[in-house]
């Protein structure tokens, strides 16, 4: 469903591509990739095209609307949607010059929520000309479905997608002036997660506001300081279970876990097992005289 003016010049550029069994079990895959040299009228407005959709612009400016972003696509700028959602997206200059790309697959939505990971976001792109050559190969490889361009277009995508990740994450004063607070607040978990330890007591040695802290590290690490606590306390207790005899209370309590429950909790949400179940899985067969 939707509404369109596709408002383009003879220069634009629009493939369409017909999966086959081989695309679908790539990391990622196109439907559509274009190029184009938009006019003043160009709109589109629709909503339930079953992808995401990526928007990168050369020239010009366009705007979106989707999923709690609504803002300039200036140049140099690109971002990507589910496009399963509603939307909308135009273009404000008389000419508007933009790749665009379709794109789905096993890998997607992983890339694409660390991407946006706090909300759909235009992400400054610092190697423009790089990023539109890869946008520009992978729409003239669209069409061909063989093996080996199958597997050269998903590895162009994950390239893209790795670009956009670094602007998104790194794009920032947290990837700079930053850095060193943020190495120096990993640290600091890392030597301390066995204890019970707060953000408050992590700001209290890099001299940053707390809320100004979190979103820093989010921007840095892509994910919040108690997430990096969670997960590195997991990790630590994994080695714990495939090598002590001890109980699970008691791993819980070395790793930083003061409820036995929460941990079982935490790691069956990361690993998708209860701890005795990954214990298990390492445990040496028994055998018989």
């Amino acid at each position: 469903m939707g509404a369109f003016d596709i408002d383009i010049d003879d220069r634009s550029l629009w493939v369409t591509a017909t999966p086959v069994d081989k695309n679908v079990t790539m990391p990622f895959y196109i439907t559509e990739v274009g190029h184009f040299f938009a006019r003043r009228d160009y709109v589109t407005e629709r909503t339930g095209h079953d992808s995401y959709m990526l928007i990168f612009t050369l020239g010009g400016r366009g705007c979106l609307r989707t999923g709690g972003f609504r803002g300039a696509l200036s140049e140099g700028e690109a971002v990507i949607f589910d496009c399963r959602e509603p939307h909308y997206y135009r273009s404000e200059t008389d000419e508007w010059d933009f790749f665009w790309m379709h794109l789905r697959g096993s890998g997607a939505a992983g890339m694409i929520s660390a991407i946006n990971y706090d909300g759909i976001r235009a992400v400054k792109i610092d190697d423009i000309d790089g990023f539109a050559a890869r946008m520009n190969g992978v729409a003239s490889l669209a069409d061909k479905n063989d093996i080996k361009t199958v597997s050269a277009i998903s590895a162009d995508v994950h390239m893209i997608l790795n670009m956009m990740i670094e602007g998104s994450l790194g794009g920032t004063d947290s990837g700079g002036v930053h850095a060193r607070e943020i190495k120096e607040a990993v640290r600091f978990i890392e030597g301390n997660y066995m204890n019970q330890i707060s953000v408050e007591d992590i700001t209290k040695r890099i001299h940053v506001s707390k809320y100004y802290f979190i979103r820093l590290f989010r921007q840095s690490m892509g994910m919040s300081p108690y997430s990096y606590l969670i997960n590195y306390r997991i990790n630590r207790s994994k080695i714990l279970l495939r090598t002590e005899s001890v109980g699970i209370g008691e791993i819980a309590g070395r790793v930083g876990f003061a409820d036995v429950s929460n941990f079982i909790t935490q790691f069956k949400k990361q690993t998708g097992q209860k701890p005795m179940d990954y214990r298990r899985r390492f445990l040496r067969p028994q055998t018989g005289v």
